[in-house]
């Protein structure tokens, strides 16, 4: 696939940008005009350091299903071979040499700076190849060193208008790994025509730090991942185990509150533990000593099931069908990936009651929304599932139609290109 040329225009930030009313809805008439004019609008999606590939692959596979044409620009995927259809085209332009030292002993500093020096000639390649394909849209994903990126990203936007997708409006959840990501990321949205956020509190926050004017901001939800519904073994007949499981998935984070999830464990009525396991999967990003002493010093680390490393793909798959409910006791978090999965494979939830899952699931409707760190309120959530089979039953009734409506790639797509020709739109229309 080669990315159409559009004609060479004057590329400066139009002033004034509202994409959409009050109601959060943007016109239809916006997109079939742009449509018309461009016949299909061509996008490049960049998520440098591959940090978020399911996310990735679903939005550039849906929006190739609304007729738009895709360029994914990121780094080789390091842990294993993505199963990715073929439907856009792949440029892994980014990281590679510094994909090779990951598997080379070396101090983590040294990795960092040798990656940094390579963020800087991979920018300038991209920039070079935007220059060269120029697409109507580039549509970042992440910002790995914002303090670098920005003069990237001033150059860009002479190319095409610029979206930013902002997954996390707390940076790296407080926890980067190096002073050098946070440097910056206030600065750069100067050079964006609009972001888009998957929660009204994202917006909210967006909107509180100044980083963007509000009418610049887009709520789209986060898509549900189903595309692992594909892998993995197929065992959709749950009810043919004989135990329960409660599930904690995904990169394992202190913010995630599994510390909290232990002692909730240990919290439930001895029938109910008896009766269930505990499943921890997911490659760690703190120190795990204490967390296993925790679950040693509780007693219950022979009903636990440490799985801590990556997973591979079937894997996630078969995880989460065989989970009877899925914990995500979080402290802190704007969306998860890991709610979106569970909607994907039906599976009810007990998660942490902040704005932004208030936002995407109903409490009692379809799962349990729990005070933040508070190990009995959590603890009695996840007794109320494992011990009610008929009430699992509805709210996987109630996860399928979720899954189904706003939440399907196919309509966070459709609104996906309702941003992207509202802000084309405005950067090629005639001076007044």
């Amino acid at each position: 696939m080669t990315i159409s040329a559009q004609p060479k225009s004057t590329l400066a930030t139009s002033p004034g940008l509202k994409l959409g009313d009050d109601n959060g809805s943007y016109p239809d008439v916006t997109l079939a005009g742009v449509l018309q004019r461009l016949g299909q609008i061509s996008v490049v999606v960049v998520d440098a350091p591959c940090f978020t590939p399911s996310y990735d692959f679903s939005l550039c596979e849906a929006l190739v299903k609304n007729q738009c044409k895709v360029m994914l620009a990121r780094s080789a995927y390091s842990y294993a071979t993505w199963c990715a259809s073929g439907s856009f085209e792949l440029w892994e332009g980014f990281y590679s040499f510094a994909g090779k030292l990951s598997k080379i002993s070396l101090p983590a500093q040294c990795k960092r700076l040798l990656k940094t020096g390579e963020h800087v000639i991979d920018m300038r390649r991209f920039v070079s190849k935007m220059r060269s394909l120029k697409p109507d849209v580039i549509h970042f994903q992440w910002l790995p060193i914002p303090a670098l990126d920005k003069f990237y990203l001033r150059q860009l936007q002479h190319i095409a208008p610029l979206v930013l997708t902002a997954h996390n409006t707390t940076l790296y959840h407080g926890a980067a790994s190096s002073r050098l990501q946070g440097l910056g990321f206030n600065s750069v949205f100067q050079y964006f025509d609009a972001i888009i956020a998957h929660t009204e509190h994202s917006k909210k926050r967006i909107s509180a730090k100044r980083w963007i004017s509000p009418e610049a901001v887009a709520v789209i939800p986060h898509g549900v991942l189903d595309y692992y519904r594909s892998l993995g073994h197929d065992t959709e007949n749950r009810s043919a185990s004989a135990s329960t499981t409660i599930l904690f998935f995904g990169n394992i984070k202190p913010y995630k509150g599994l510390d909290i999830l232990l002692r909730a464990f240990h919290a439930l009525p001895l029938a109910t533990r008896k009766s269930c396991r505990l499943v921890i999967a997911g490659l760690p990003h703190c120190d795990m000593r204490a967390l296993r002493k925790l679950s040693e010093d509780l007693g219950i680390d022979s009903q636990v099931t440490w799985k801590l490393r990556f997973m591979e793909e079937p894997e996630v798959a078969d995880l989460f069908r065989s989970a009877t409910v899925v914990a995500l006791p979080y402290r802190e978090i704007d969306q998860s990936g890991v709610l979106m999965t569970a909607i994907a494979f039906e599976t009810p939830v007990v998660a942490s009651s902040l704005e932004g899952f208030r936002e995407t699931i109903k409490d009692g409707v379809h799962g349990y929304l729990v005070t933040p760190g508070e190990v009995s309120s959590l603890a009695t959530a996840l007794d109320r599932i494992l011990t009610s089979p008929d009430q699992v039953s509805q709210m996987r009734q109630a996860l399928r139609v979720l899954r189904s409506g706003s939440l399907s790639w196919d309509h966070c797509a459709k609104e996906t290109l309702k941003v992207y020709a509202s802000i084309v739109s405005s950067r090629y229309a005639p001076s007044s």
